[in-house]
């Protein structure tokens, strides 16, 4: 697993000081599960995805924690606000300053090596769904079904 935190601070249009933290967390790693089956207490070692995404906003002394969110009220888009985080409204240079962290971060903890197996095995079972959905549509349709 990898963990990549970044922190950045700007300045808002009203001079507020604004700043990010962001831990990301990615990996592929084996644990051992506690299973119970039927009073019967027995440990299964499996692969768990490990993808953990935590912000914080700092703005005016006060911690927020959370996610963007893109459904803007028309009346604060038409004010410039392209992005709420908690509470904080988010013009477009702010946000974008902001969330090149965010970026930096998930870029960085992909490259676990774990983690790029995983993306590889996950694609692969993906492709050979769709294959397997694409041929039995085939069948189907030569089946007069």
């Amino acid at each position: 697993m990898k963990t990549s935190i970044k922190s950045i601070s700007t300045k808002t249009e009203r001079g507020t000081e604004v700043t990010i933290n962001v831990i990301v967390k990615k990996g592929w790693e084996k644990v051992i599960e506690r299973l119970n089956n039927d009073g019967w207490e027995s440990e299964v070692e499996k692969m768990k995805e490990i993808n953990e995404t935590n912000i914080t906003l700092t703005a005016n002394g006060k911690v927020f924690l959370g996610s963007f969110s893109y459904g803007i009220p028309y009346e604060l888009k038409r004010q410039g606000v392209v992005a709420i985080f908690d509470k904080i409204a988010l013009t477009e240079n702010v946000y974008n300053t902001l969330y090149s962290a965010v970026e930096e971060a998930v870029k960085e903890a992909e490259t676990d090596e774990n983690w790029i197996k995983y993306t590889e095995i996950k694609a692969k079972a993906e492709q050979l769904s769709r294959e397997y959905d694409r041929h039995v549509s085939e069948m189907a349709k030569a089946m007069g079904c």
